[in-house]
């Protein structure tokens, strides 16, 4: 019974050793564990795991739809010259005018006639714009005076008449015109444009002699074939040149007038022409028309300066100048 129960004691002891040895190795480890905490790590540190990237948040089809339509937005300054061709744009501003009718374009109806020309033209203008369209509207005042000796086509030499006028004219008009741009701020202007004037004022008319190659008025008629005029210089003797164009106005009544009136034929000095065109004398108003060429200058949004290229305008002739408009 004792060696039994010796037996039994050491099959216990044996059984119970590997879990006495395994429970010292547990606290073996666990009093490493708890003392590595205040000492420097000697090995290298373990890898962590890489946090996994984020994806990058989708736009809906509708929306970049949408943002592709629509362009990013360009800032400009209030005085950038850019103009949106979608836009529509208004200028109000005025111009100064010159005209100039050379003698080769008067001889188109006349036999012959000087140079004539003026620089004394201001108008007022009114601009709508929009994608390199443009229409302007023009009312202002036009002076056209001139002076010299014309000869109508037909006549003889000798009826050349020497015409003083001083005329003004009531303009209006509208120029349509296009236009190429080279940059913002050049650009160059065609089209035409079109209109109405009145005409005031008055022209002169007397008979002119040629001397020397060169034309004078004749302030009245020379004495000729027996006949003295009292309004003749006594310490002027006449010329040959002077009786020859210097015509004595034809009688009236038996008496030698010191003019014909305009209406009638004859010699003329110092009288004033018929007006209406039915009388055969200037017109109360006359029609605009000719071609329009300019180079136009925005150096800012809000300024713009016109140089017109000098084209015919009928009944002016060549007529060219410039302009200044403020756009809003």
């Amino acid at each position: 019974m004792r060696l039994a129960a010796r037996l039994a004691f050491g099959s216990c002891l044996m059984m119970m050793l590997p879990c006495l040895l395994a429970q010292g190795a547990l606290a073996q480890t666990k009093q490493q564990d708890e003392f590595s905490l205040d000492e420097e790590p000697t090995g290298p540190a373990p890898a962590q795991p890489a946090a996994p990237a984020e994806d990058p948040a989708l736009l809906g089809d509708e929306q970049a739809l949408q943002e592709e339509q629509q362009p990013a937005e360009t800032y400009r300054k209030s005085t950038d010259p850019y103009e949106d061709p979608k836009k529509s744009y208004f200028f109000a501003g005025a111009a100064w005018r010159y005209i100039r009718m050379p003698s080769f374009a008067l001889e188109w109806f006349v036999d012959a006639a000087p140079s004539i020309g003026s620089a004394g033209s201001f108008l007022g203008e009114f601009g709508y714009r929009k994608g390199g369209f443009q229409v302007t509207g023009q009312v202002g005042w036009m002076k056209w005076d001139f002076e010299g000796p014309f000869q109508l086509a037909g006549d003889p030499e000798q009826d050349t008449e020497w015409l003083a006028a001083k005329f003004d004219f009531l303009m209006f008009s509208a120029a349509i015109t296009w236009s190429t741009s080279f940059t913002d701020w050049f650009a160059v202007e065609y089209g035409l444009e079109a209109g109405f004037a009145f005409v005031f004022g008055d022209m002169i008319r007397n008979e002119a002699y040629k001397t020397g190659g060169k034309w004078h008025k004749c302030d009245t008629w020379a004495p000729q074939g027996g006949f003295s005029n009292p309004l003749w210089p006594a310490d002027m003797p006449p010329t040959g040149e002077q009786q020859l164009y210097c015509d004595v106005p034809q009688f009236e009544g038996g008496v030698i007038p010191p003019t014909n009136d305009a209406a009638d034929n004859g010699a003329h000095y110092n009288i004033k022409a018929e007006k209406g065109i039915a009388n055969g004398g200037i017109p109360h108003a006359v029609p605009v028309l000719g071609p329009r060429l300019s180079l136009r200058f925005k150096p800012i949004h809000q300024l713009v300066i016109r140089v017109d290229v000098p084209l015919p305008l009928a009944p002016f002739g060549f007529v060219g100048g410039v302009a200044a408009h403020f756009g809003f």
